[in-house]
C-alpha cells in the first residue's frame, strides 16, 4: 500500500512537471526532407523558413503547441548531415545546436524524406537515436513513395530498453497523416506505463492526489494509535478515489488483504 502511495506521488510530480514545463520534442531529419514545413503545419502558421535548398535552416527554433491542455515545446533543427567535419561555421554551429537539443528532448520526431530512397544521412539518424524514444514521420506521401517501410523498422535499431518507434506516413504539405501524428504525441506526452495508463485526463490527477491524501492520513493513524478501524476510514477514501480512475470496487479485497496478512500496526 505504501508502495502504491510513492507511485501516486512519483506519477503527480511528473504530471504537474509536464503541465507546467512542458514536453520536449525535437524535430531532425536530413536537410530538405520537410521538418520545417511539418513545423509550420502543426503550428498553423509559417514561423520556420521553408525552402527547397538544402540547408536553409541554420538554427533551432522552438515553439510552443498546446495539445488538450498539454504544452508541448517542440523544436526545429538544423538538417543532420553525416559528414559534419566538412561543414562551415554557420552548418557547424547548427550541428552543435541540433545535438543540444536532442540531448533534452524527451521525444524525437524524426522526418524521412519518403519520395527518395533512404541514404546515409537517414540511416545515420535512426542508428544515432536507437536508444531514444521516437516517432519516425514518412513525409511527402502524397508523391510516389521510394521507401519501403519495413526497410526503415529494419533501419531503426530500437534500443533494448525503449520502446519500438512509431511510423506515421504524412504530407506536411497537404495534411495527411497529421492527425495520427497528434495521437501519437499525446500517447508519448503523458506519462504511460503499468501504474500511469489510466491517469491520461486532469480529473484522474485530481482523484490520484486525494488517494495519496487518504493513505498519509492512513498511515499516521497507524502509527500513532494503530487502530485499525480508523484507518480503514481512509483506506477506504483511497481505494474509492483509485476506483473512479480505473471503474473498479476495490475496497473490500484490499481490506481484506491489508488486515488479514500483513502486521500493518508495525
Amino acid at each position: 500500500m505504501f508502495r502504491l502511495m510513492l507511485r501516486i506521488r512519483l506519477f503527480e510530480e511528473a504530471v504537474e512537471k509536464l503541465f507546467r514545463e512542458g514536453f520536449e520534442v525535437v524535430i531532425t531529419g536530413k536537410p530538405n526532407a520537410g521538418k520545417s514545413t511539418l513545423l509550420n503545419y502543426l503550428l498553423g502558421e509559417e514561423r520556420a523558413i521553408v525552402s527547397s535548398i538544402p540547408g536553409a535552416t541554420r538554427d533551432s527554433l522552438t515553439e510552443k503547441l498546446a495539445l488538450d491542455g498539454l504544452v508541448i515545446n517542440i523544436t526545429d533543427t538544423a538538417g543532420v548531415r553525416s559528414g559534419e567535419g566538412n561543414l562551415d561555421e554557420l552548418e557547424s554551429k547548427g550541428a552543435r545546436k541540433t545535438r543540444e537539443a536532442l540531448e533534452r528532448a524527451d521525444l524525437l520526431l524524426i522526418v524521412l524524406d519518403s519520395s527518395a530512397p533512404l541514404q546515409n544521412d537517414d540511416y545515420s539518424i535512426l542508428y544515432e537515436t536507437r536508444e531514444n524514444p521516437r516517432i519516425v514521420a514518412l513525409n511527402k506521401s502524397d508523391m510516389p513513395s521510394a521507401i519501403d517501410e519495413h526497410h526503415v523498422r529494419s533501419a531503426l535499431h530500437d534500443g533494448p530498453d525503449t520502446a519500438k518507434a512509431k511510423i506515421i506516413k504524412l504530407s506536411s504539405l497537404t495534411g495527411q497523416g497529421i492527425n495520427e501524428l497528434l495521437d501519437a504525441l499525446r500517447g508519448y506526452a503523458v506519462p504511460v506505463g503499468e501504474e500511469t495508463a489510466p491517469l491520461a485526463r486532469r480529473r484522474h490527477i485530481e482523484a490520484a492526489q486525494k488517494a495519496a491524501a487518504a493513505l498519509e492520513e492512513a498511515a499516521v493513524t497507524l502509527k500513532t494509535s494503530g487502530q485499525h478501524d480508523l484507518a480503514a476510514v481512509d483506506i477506504r477514501a483511497a481505494l474509492d478515489s483509485l476506483g473512479a480512475i480505473t471503474g473498479e470496487n476495490l475496497y473490500d479485497d484490499v481490506v481484506d488483504t491489508i488486515f488479514s496478512a500483513f502486521c500493518i500496526g508495525k
